[in-house]
């Protein structure tokens, strides 16, 4: 039985290098100098001064229109997403997203360290960038903005966050939606994150990198750096969360807080509560509004899935997360749970 046990490690460890096989042999000919053993992490303007740049690509001729277009004092960091290796569907649960998300901040840690730097991605990119971004933070990055492009990003990140979208793109939600339907939008996004910033950049979905829209895209992601780098928080109040007998959940609330519900979840990609080892859990599928900012301490009555995990990420308006890493609670044949 040990023996069969003893097994795990090792498949894991084999499923990872496979992937980053895939990503090297995909990235193969990316300009820069390479970081890692495995020929998947590439830097360009190795001798800038400035804050590096940490982004995640698609494709790739996508790194050298970027880097034409940056100054030489800019280091920038092309990382490759699953693009191509994992189908859209199975992305945001395979494990090969923490897999290479972990190699990439583990490769960026070792050679710049804690020091400021700038992290995003295009499209589906922008996920690997999510969890990039965390694990920075978890090891006491200062992560002056996370940016994404052509990606309405949801979870809640302690930074300022920066949405870039093209001007003629149809996943533009300022050209797509309403006046109503963007206030939504915008009052999740400002208690999220310790900021917003909306942004639009020159062509449609799949033309950014193009000669004629990329120096626009240059100009909008190093626009987003902040001056002020900002770590993690102090911790959150606490909250409480017990699991009823008649097929729903019980869920108390501190003045402030913010709550989603996630249906069918692995779990959203957080933390420990000490801050420093990296979930062992994948990610997610579907968010659905549970409750809204709250003015008092107050109670909901929540359905309750046969098999599901809740995220309770404390927010107050304007300033993210007020503890990260947040905690995380399964409810799973559990019948009282709490944290803070």
């Amino acid at each position: 039985m040990a023996g069969l046990c003893d097994t795990a490690p090792a498949a894991e460890a084999e499923a990872k290098a496979r992937i980053l096989k895939h990503v090297s042999t995909l990235s193969r000919g990316w300009p820069g100098d390479c970081l890692d053993d495995a020929q998947t992490v590439r830097l360009v303007n190795a001798g800038g001064t400035a804050p590096p740049l940490f982004w995640t690509f698609n494709s790739g001729g996508e790194l050298p229109a970027l880097a034409a277009q940056l100054p030489t004092s800019q280091p920038v960091v092309g990382m490759r997403s699953l693009n191509q290796i994992v189908p859209p569907d199975k992305r945001a649960t395979t494990p090969a997203l923490l897999d290479l998300a972990t190699h990439y901040a583990d490769t960026l840690l070792q050679r710049f360290g804690t020091g400021p730097c700038l992290v995003g991605g295009n499209c589906q990119a922008a996920e690997v960038a999510y969890h990039i971004a965390i694990r920075l933070l978890a090891a006491g990055a200062e992560v002056q903005a996370f940016v994404t492009l052509d990606a309405e990003w949801q979870l809640p990140l302690p930074v300022p966050v920066k949405l870039i979208f093209g001007r003629d793109s149809d996943r533009n939600p300022m050209r797509t939606l309403s006046d109503a339907q963007m206030k939504l939008r915008h009052d999740w996004w400002s208690a999220a994150f310790a900021g917003i910033e909306l942004a639009e950049t020159d062509g449609a979905h799949g033309q950014y990198f193009q000669p004629q829209n990329v120096p626009s895209l240059a100009r909008q992601i190093l626009s987003a750096r902040q001056e002020a780098p900002l770590r993690g928080r102090a911790a959150a109040p606490g909250w409480t969360l017990r699991a009823e007998t008649d097929g729903q959940i019980g869920l108390t609330l501190p003045p402030g807080a913010l709550v989603e519900r996630m249906d069918r979840l692995r779990i959203v990609p957080v933390l420990d509560g000490g801050g420093r080892q990296p979930p062992a859990t994948t990610g997610y599928s579907g968010l659905i509004r549970a409750a809204g900012l709250v003015d008092d301490c107050v109670q909901f009555r929540l359905p309750r899935p046969p098999a599901a995990r809740l995220l309770p990420a404390l927010c107050l308006q304007g300033q993210g997360p007020l503890s990260w890493p947040v905690s995380s609670l399964a409810l799973e044949g559990q019948e009282t749970l709490g944290g803070g």
